[in-house]
């Protein structure tokens, strides 16, 4: 029944965004190009205005921009721990040009390479399908996407790990002084999951909020950005039951290396499926290739 509804919210959802695109580009001929806010005026950027700066920004970080197929999606990195290497690879692709509808892929991998044999411990496998309901780079509120999500580890017997969600997702962007501050606010409902995870929900809750904090450190071409992700157990306000991710990215600014110097730190539980009953606090240290 779920499933049926959400089909008809986004069928729904394309028409919709088709009149208001055209209703749009009438209306965008009688705004002048050039019209900007007065010098020195900060309050548009607060409102949610945000300049040239923090749009690349966000284009960077939430992908929207129609002139690409392929975009980026969750970050991508590698970071080392003193108990295994955790990598991350991620990205999304629009399926027509026209319409706001996304096929996406995230790939999160835990692997042993202090053991022996260097076995993985766990793999999540995250397929998802959405639709982009709002779609900006001048607003605060950026994009509102409406979608599904399968997790799942790939194992069968004990080891097996899966669920479905529904998300509803909002993508937020503005800037204050030299700070471009980003964010990710999502609602969640798991509606199926495998029997040896069936109580997953008590630790992934409904909801998870993202933040990103540019330039908080500046010297010459290099910035310190830091992130934080953080979401409730069942209990919708209870952090004790979820879990908290802290990351530190030191960009060098310069041609001759892309990758950031990337320091991840997760406490909480939920950080694999199969230990996701499991209360773990890990540092690493590595990599991020994109964000």
């Amino acid at each position: 029944m779920l499933k049926s509804l959400l089909v008809s919210v986004l069928l729904t959802s394309v028409a919709t965004t088709a009149v208001l695109s055209a209703e749009e580009d009438s209306e965008s001929k009688k705004i002048s190009p050039d019209s900007k806010s007065l010098p020195g005026d900060n309050t548009a950027t607060i409102l949610g205005t945000p300049d040239k700066d923090v749009q690349e920004a966000s284009k960077a970080i939430f992908g929207i921009d129609p002139r690409n197929k392929f975009s980026l999606y969750q970050p991508s990195y590698f970071v080392f721990g003193k108990e295994n290497l955790k990598m991350q690879f991620s990205g999304k692709y629009r399926v027509a040009k026209n319409y706001n509808l996304y096929l996406a892929y995230t790939q999160t991998m835990f692997w042993n390479i202090y053991d022996q044999s260097a076995p993985f411990d766990d793999i999540t496998y995250s397929p998802e399908a959405f639709y982009r309901l709002v779609e900006g780079d001048d607003k605060f509120i950026r994009s509102i996407d409406i979608g599904m999500q399968h997790r799942s580890n790939g194992e069968d017997g004990d080891k097996s790990r899966s669920m479905n969600l529904l998300f509803l997702k909002t993508n937020f962007a503005t800037k204050i002084k030299r700070n471009n501050i980003l964010g990710e606010f999502k609602l969640q409902n798991i509606y199926s999951k495998a029997t040896a995870n069936k109580d997953i929900v008590d630790h992934m809750g409904f909801w998870e909020l993202k933040l990103i904090i540019t330039h908080v450190l500046v010297h010459n071409t290099q910035r310190l950005d830091v992130e934080y992700r953080f979401f409730a157990g069942k209990s919708v306000i209870d952090i004790g039951k979820g879990g908290r991710e802290l990351g530190l990215v030191y960009r060098l600014g310069s041609d001759n290396f892309n990758p950031a110097f990337y320091l991840q730190y997760y406490s909480g539980y939920a950080e694999t499926l199969l230990h996701y009953n499991q209360k773990i606090s890990q540092a690493r240290l590595g990599l991020l290739l994109f964000f």
